[in-house]
């Protein structure tokens, strides 16, 4: 990130909740320090600086922690309306439902452009009140960023935006070269997995909404029928114990490999055969975003974004949420028909190639950000 020379830059403010290790954490770092020099960019992070966020202050971003305690905190808006007034930000960007108190904050601050992105949608039905407070805060964003088609369509029913107000700009992560035959086998060594073996691999931050433990059901059923299959989990977090218990009550601890935070994600999907998500909601997943460019065949649940990544029975299977007998037999019939399963791969890589650039991501926030700085 440059600094500021003679000629000001339009300063973007970001508020996050925190930034801890997530798909839309990442996606703001990559915007940040990847994107345009058009903008000066700062962070405020309102509960936690996180890893992601030392990693970027490493990388000489400049974030502030306004430090909102846990639970509900009446103080927020004021302090951050006091922040933001101070700073001085031509365009104020509230990432998701935890930092939108930056809306009401912002106009406060007597800032006129600002923006809110919709990053993903609660899996449980949203409770009246939160519901009226999000439809309430959500007109104070001059322009309100979907991820997919899907949340646009539910930010238009649920929360009554209007669609003039809306953008879609889908998530996208830069482009990743497929795996060599060398890098495969020199992955697959690390791991101690066979050149034999059918292997399945899903990547996120172990959380409840992933729903890792219906995966390892899934995988569970299927290595019942073919022992040649197994499961690589990369991630961290909280659901990490649960995933632990489900393991063992399936007996699967030979078939399951728990390989917790990768850095380099590119590194452990170049080892798989195939890429599952058993997610009950998604935005847009980088990850699965991330296999697609590896030229993965994927197996997704028919949520959320998902289903505007993979073309089903084209560059991909879709299955019912919450149905671990669909899934294993969406595994199994690829571990049976790998020629299909490259086949797929090839078309999923076509396809973000196509519709999930990252030149057009950051290139559609510039433009964005352009519109609402200009007078």
């Amino acid at each position: 990130m440059t600094t500021r020379g003679a000629t000001r830059r339009p300063v973007v403010l970001h508020v996050v909740d925190s930034l801890y290790t997530g798909g839309l954490e990442r996606l703001i770092e990559l915007l940040v320090e990847q994107g345009s020099d058009m903008f000066d960019h700062r962070i405020c992070a309102l509960r936690a600086i996180g890893d992601v966020g030392e990693r970027m202050r490493a990388n000489a971003t400049p974030i502030d922690l306004l430090g909102r305690s846990e639970g509900p905190d009446r103080t927020v808006v004021a302090r951050l309306a006091r922040y933001i007034a101070r700073l001085r930000p031509d365009v104020v960007h509230a990432h998701s439902d935890g930092a939108s108190d930056a809306l009401p904050a912002a106009r406060l601050a007597r800032v006129r452009s600002t923006v809110f992105t919709e990053h993903g949608w609660p899996a449980s039905v949203i409770p009246p009140r939160a519901r009226w407070r999000r439809r309430i805060y959500l007109r104070a964003a001059q322009r309100v960023v979907a991820v997919s088609d899907h949340l646009a369509a539910r930010l238009r029913g649920e929360l009554w935006v209007a669609p003039e107000r809306i953008r879609v700009i889908r998530n996208a992560v830069p482009a990743l070269a497929p795996p060599t035959a060398e890098e495969r086998a020199a992955q697959r060594a690390r791991l101690n997995v066979a050149d034999s073996t059918f292997l399945v691999g899903a990547v996120g931050a172990l959380r409840p909404v992933k729903c890792f433990p219906r995966l390892v059901e899934a995988v569970a059923l299927v290595a019942q029928r073919r022992p040649d299959v197994k499961l690589l989990l990369v991630g961290d977090g909280p659901e990490r114990s649960t995933i632990e218990a489900e393991i063992h009550r399936r007996g699967v601890g030979g078939v399951v490999m728990l390989a917790g935070h990768c850095e380099h994600v590119r590194d452990c999907l170049v080892a798989l055969d195939l890429y599952a998500t058993a997610s009950e909601m998604e935005g847009t997943s980088l990850a699965l975003l991330e296999a697609c460019w590896c030229a993965l065949p994927v197996v997704a649940t028919a949520v959320g974004g998902n289903p505007e990544v993979v073309d089903d029975g084209i560059s991909g299977t879709l299955v019912p949420p919450a149905d671990p007998t669909a899934l294993a037999g969406a595994l199994e019939r690829y571990a049976a028909d790998p020629t299909r399963g490259r086949a797929h791969g090839e078309r999923g890589r076509q396809r973000v190639l196509r519709h999930y650039s990252f030149a057009d991501f950051a290139a559609s926030h510039e433009r964005l950000y352009g519109e609402l700085c200009t007078p």
